[in-house]
């Protein structure tokens, strides 16, 4: 079962900061500073009065970003899908967003580089940030969507946008200045709000373009795929402009209805294909192969199994070719987020500290316990 926190909000009465509190403290009737916490779930709410330095405990004991939501509105921004530690997962609509980029790599771009823009249609976005303790962004990922996010099942596509790697990992933008970066709230508005704009308001370049030569690679979407000009290598992981401009001079023709159902091409799970490639077992899938092609009666000509599995591996053709392009395996939201879980330097140290201390911290209630272990089981959704 999924588990979702809404309406979460945090406030702080702090009676100690108050000059008429020194003065009238009366220590058989005390009047103790106080931090409240509240959300709701399955339409239930809840609601605890913490003493008021049991938040600040938690913070400093284990650097957690609290609280999320502006001080100053108390407002869910639009889209938001799920807040787990250190991450925020939030879509947005289909659009049509101006793609400026540069036909040269970062390295060779100049003051007077000639710059190449397009009007794309953008079908359903879904964003998977991380941020740090200071409620910056520190890294964006992107997908795109048939659909707003429905299900754990739901399968993501890679954006063939530049400055992506095929994983949907935004590479990092530069900033010209310290305001680039404060100009954003420190809360879950401004880390939507800054890491959105890293996608969208960052000049492209053809550093990563091999999302863009993916479209060819996996011949999806077909309606852009399906024609090319001359005999440029439109597969090749960096792809001269020629052939950016070809392909975003196609996508331009078809509307938000159109582009909204495209198959458009699987991502990673690492930062390339071959990667990818690398993480499979191989000894297990020859085992595999061995069992559906009935090829145990050949292990009796080597002296232990195992070396008749590495021949298996090394020697046979039929194996070779049954090994899974990674291109063609299709990545669900459940597989990447918690992929992306797992590659978090946080939660590798800090898994579900926050939620089992709290409730040490407070001395909830038994039912309370079961509530939020249950929720610490779950998956992100």
């Amino acid at each position: 079962m999924k588990h979702s926190l809404k309406n979460l909000k945090m406030t702080t009465v702090d009676y100690s900061s108050d000059p008429y509190f020194a003065k009238y403290y009366d220590e058989n009737h005390p009047i103790e500073s106080h931090q409240n916490i509240s959300f709701d779930s399955f339409s239930q709410n809840y609601s605890y009065t913490l003493p008021v330095d049991v938040l600040d405990k938690i913070k400093t004991e284990f650097s957690l970003p609290l609280p999320l939501i502006s001080s100053q509105d108390n407002l869910i921004p639009p889209g938001l899908k799920y807040v787990f530690n250190n991450h925020v997962v939030y879509e947005r609509p289909p659009t049509y967003k101006l793609i400026n980029t540069y036909g040269v790599m970062l390295d060779q771009v100049e003051e007077h580089s000639k710059q190449h823009s397009y009007y794309l249609p953008i079908p359903w976005q879904l964003y998977i940030v991380e941020f740090d303790n200071n409620l910056r962004t520190s890294n964006v990922r992107m997908y795109f969507m048939n659909t707003p996010l429905l299900s754990e099942h739901q399968i993501l596509y890679l954006p063939p946008i530049p400055n992506f790697y095929v994983n949907g990992s935004l590479c990092r933008p530069f900033f010209n200045s310290m305001e680039d970066i404060e100009k954003y709230s420190q809360d879950l508005s401004g880390i939507i709000n800054s890491s959105y704009d890293w996608v969208w308001s960052s000049n492209f370049n053809l550093d990563l373009t091999e999302t863009i030569s993916s479209i060819y690679s996996q011949s999806n979407p077909v309606e852009i795929s399906s024609s090319r000009i001359g005999d440029h290598n439109y597969t090749h992981y960096r792809l001269p402009m020629i052939c950016v401009n070809d392909t975003y001079a196609r996508w331009e023709q078809f509307d938000l209805n159109q582009v909204t159902n495209f198959i458009w091409p699987n991502p990673a799970h690492n930062q390339t294909f071959d990667a990818d490639a690398g993480d499979y077992d191989t000894y297990d899938l020859a085992i595999a192969y061995i069992e559906e092609n009935d090829l145990q009666s050949k292990s009796h000509e080597f002296e232990d199994y195992s070396e008749f599995v590495e021949y298996i591996i090394n020697e046979d053709p039929g194996f070779r070719d049954s090994i899974p392009n990674p291109r063609k395996i299709n990545k669900t939201y459940s597989s990447i987020i918690n992929r992306v879980f797992k590659e978090s330097h946080f939660l590798k140290n800090n898994k579900n500290i926050f939620e089992k201390k709290l409730i040490d911290y407070s001395n909830s209630s038994e039912g309370i316990y079961v509530y939020l272990d249950t929720f610490l089981d779950s998956e992100p959704f």
